[in-house]
């Protein structure tokens, strides 16, 4: 059986990680490119949340303006997921965190390891079109090694 004092630092633990993901949530990158007449914010998974273009760039190019508010997103990312990093890593930084997903992975490992590699059985992975000649193997005939139709000679 756990220790309650165990119990209260998990369940911390706990409230904290989630904490940490709500302000995850509210994390937001911006970015700008052509000397800020195009800007961008994300999210903290790299969606788009805003945009503007300056009014000035309004004879610009379709491919070059495209090329900016790409530049813009990418710079709003970048900044978006460098918070986000750092906001996780108060979380694994903590010795006991660390410590319970180290052990976590491992146990996952192991249990990689210790399962029998599955038998791999042929399976149809292309779709057909159009209707397949008679006689013919399609994917719908790939059911058990044993029921599969005979090809007519």
């Amino acid at each position: 059986m756990i220790s309650s004092n165990a119990d209260i630092a998990l369940t911390e633990l706990m409230l904290h990680a989630a904490h940490i993901g709500q302000q995850v949530t509210r994390i937001r990158g911006q970015g700008a490119a052509a000397q800020g007449q195009v800007r961008a914010e994300v999210d903290a998974d790299g969606t788009l949340t805003g945009l503007s273009i300056d009014d000035a760039l309004q004879g610009t190019a379709m491919r070059e303006l495209a090329r900016l508010v790409v530049e813009a997103q990418q710079a709003a990312c970048a900044q978006a997921g460098a918070s986000a990093a750092a906001l996780r890593r108060t979380f694994t930084d903590n010795p006991y965190a660390a410590s319970l997903l180290h052990q976590s992975a491992a146990a996952g490992m192991r249990a990689a390891q210790s399962k029998p590699p599955r038998a791999q059985r042929p399976y149809a992975t292309e779709s057909y079109d159009e209707p397949l000649p008679p006689g013919t193997v399609g994917p719908s005939d790939w059911r058990d090694d044993w029921d599969l139709p005979q090809r007519a000679w």
